[in-house]
C-alpha cells in the first residue's frame, strides 16, 4: 500500500470539513449533508478514486473511519511536515500568471517576507505573475479555489515542499495551528 498524492488532498479536505464545521462556518464549496460525489466534484478527484484513497489512508493512519470519516490531524501534521517534501518535491516550471501560493497566499498571516518574484499555481484566472510551481496533484488549484481553508494550508505544505530550513519551521507551525494541533 503505497500513499497517492491526491490521499493528502483528500484528507486535508476531511480535515477542513471537520474544523469549519467546529467552528460553525461552511466555506468547504459542500452542502451541509454532502455524498462523496459532491467532495468528488469540488476537488476534481472520482469518487472511486476518493473511496481507494479513503482505504489508503485509514491503513496510513491519517483517516479514521469508524461511523464517519475524519482526519487524524495530529498524524496528517507529522505527514505533511516531515513525509511530503521528500515524496513530492517541489517542480517549478517556469514564470507566467497564477494564483499566488505559498508566502504568496493572502491568507497567510506571518512574519514573512513574501520571495520575489513569489510562487503560484498556472491558472489563467490568476492574479499574480510569479515563478510557476507544479502542485503536488494537478487538483490542488481546483480544491484551494472552492475552500479558502484548504487554499492555506495547502499553501503552507508547498513552503514545507520547497522552503529553506528557517521558512520550514515556520510553516511547520503555522500549518499545525492551522490544523488544531499544538505541538
Amino acid at each position: 500500500m503505497i500513499i497517492k498524492p491526491q490521499d493528502t488532498l483528500i484528507a486535508l479536505k476531511y480535515c477542513s470539513i471537520e474544523l469549519q464545521a467546529k467552528v460553525g462556518r461552511r466555506e468547504t464549496g459542500l452542502p451541509p449533508e454532502f455524498a462523496i460525489r459532491d467532495l468528488a466534484e469540488v476537488i476534481g478527484i472520482s469518487h472511486g478514486e476518493i473511496s481507494r484513497a479513503n482505504q489508503r489512508l485509514e491503513k496510513a493512519q491519517l483517516l479514521s473511519v469508524r461511523g464517519s470519516v475524519s482526519a487524524v490531524a495530529r498524524n496528517l501534521v507529522e505527514w505533511l511536515s516531515y513525509g511530503i517534501r521528500y515524496y513530492c518535491p517541489l517542480e517549478r516550471s517556469g514564470y507566467g500568471r497564477g494564483v499566488g501560493t505559498g508566502w504568496n497566499c493572502n491568507l497567510i498571516k506571518s512574519d514573512m517576507n513574501p520571495p520575489q518574484p513569489g510562487w503560484a499555481w498556472a491558472s489563467s484566472q490568476g492574479d499574480r505573475e510569479a515563478e510557476l510551481i507544479v502542485p503536488f496533484h494537478n487538483s490542488v488549484p481546483l480544491a484551494a479555489s472552492n475552500d479558502p481553508w484548504l487554499y492555506q494550508a495547502l499553501s503552507l505544505v508547498e513552503v514545507i515542499r520547497g522552503g529553506k530550513p528557517r521558512e520550514l519551521a515556520i510553516a511547520r507551525d503555522l500549518l499545525a495551528k492551522h490544523l488544531g494541533v499544538m505541538q
